[in-house]
């Protein structure tokens, strides 16, 4: 929490310089596009911010862009999952959610004593990509402002640890490690060649 509090504020003394700046700048200066008020705190907040979440302040629907036509189709749970969108990301996403309900098995099985420790990855890497994969994908199906499909990108980061997270479990499962002759199984045969005493799978 307090790597988390320092990482916020420098985030903060390294964006917030520039808002402030363009509103204690004296006599005039430069229209900031996109905002109703010149400010660029309006811009921030509010047409590329809460904006795009919750709508247009001002009764005008982000939803249509601008352009004519909506980006990515109507809010909803959806969203990620229709011809516009889902078509990049929709077969992966399944695939990081059953990444996230292995990793809920592995500690509810480490509990009971039913799993060894070493055989989970650690807590703290399914928290942060799990977090950011729900908090990103809630966002981005029920926003009602101007949304893009280009936006999904911020679900890449995710989906790769969740999957990859989930490969590895496999590979730590006893059944995996008996199969290819680990430490404590059993290889399928004579002339295979094991992982090697005293090494974990990858």
């Amino acid at each position: 929490m307090r790597r988390l509090l320092g990482a916020g504020a420098i985030l903060a003394a390294s964006s917030l310089w520039w808002i402030a700046m363009v509103a204690l700048w004296p006599g005039d200066r430069p229209y900031i596009g996109g905002s109703k008020d010149g400010s660029a705190w309006d811009l921030v907040v509010g047409y590329n911010g809460l904006g795009r979440v919750f709508g247009s302040s001002d009764g005008m629907s982000q939803s249509m862009g601008g352009f004519g036509g909506g980006f990515g189709g109507a809010s909803g749970l959806g969203r990620l999952f229709n011809a516009q969108v889902g078509g990049q990301i929709s077969w992966l996403l399944p695939l990081s959610a059953l990444a996230l309900a292995v990793a809920l098995a592995g500690v509810v099985m480490r509990r009971r004593g039913m799993l060894s420790a070493d055989a989970l990855l650690p807590a703290s890497g399914w928290l942060l990509w799990g977090t950011w994969l729900v908090v990103c994908a809630a966002v981005y199906s029920t926003q009602k402002g101007i949304f893009h499909p280009y936006y999904t990108t911020q679900l890449a980061p995710a989906i790769a640890a969740l999957c990859g997270g989930l490969t590895a479990a496999l590979v730590r499962a006893p059944p995996c490690r008996r199969a290819l002759g680990a430490p404590g199984g059993r290889g399928r045969g004579r002339g295979q060649r094991g992982l090697g005493r005293g090494t974990d799978p990858p």
